[in-house]
């Protein structure tokens, strides 16, 4: 979950399928205050492709193509705790009350 959302938001299965096949998705970068790196966000999209071919054809690719992603940014914990903060709430708002407090715990 690189965004902290669906890459498609339908309000039924049928739109959902539909969006899966016929919608381009919204870059990442687009979607969220996180810095993404360019690179990471292209294989993303790569391996969100309608077209089989166009995708990484196996975890060996996937792997090498992540070997050439850098962080804008470190991930430390005092950022890791800030984006909790700002999004536990709306991530966990489907959840189970046992789902939520377990998640909280790990925050």
């Amino acid at each position: 979950m690189l965004t902290g959302q669906p890459v498609f938001e339908a309000d039924n299965p049928a739109d959902m399928f539909l969006l899966h096949l016929q919608a381009s998705p919204v870059p990442p970068s687009e979607r969220t205050e996180m810095p993404i790196p360019s690179e990471l966000e292209a294989l993303v999209l790569a391996c969100l492709e309608k077209d089989p071919r166009r995708r990484p054809q196996d975890a060996a690719a996937v792997l090498d193509w992540l070997g050439r992603c850098h962080p804008h940014e470190r991930w430390d914990n005092e950022w890791a705790r800030t984006w909790w903060e700002r999004h536990l709430v709306e991530l966990t708002a489907p959840l189970t009350v046992t789902e939520a407090a377990a998640v909280a715990t790990l925050a």
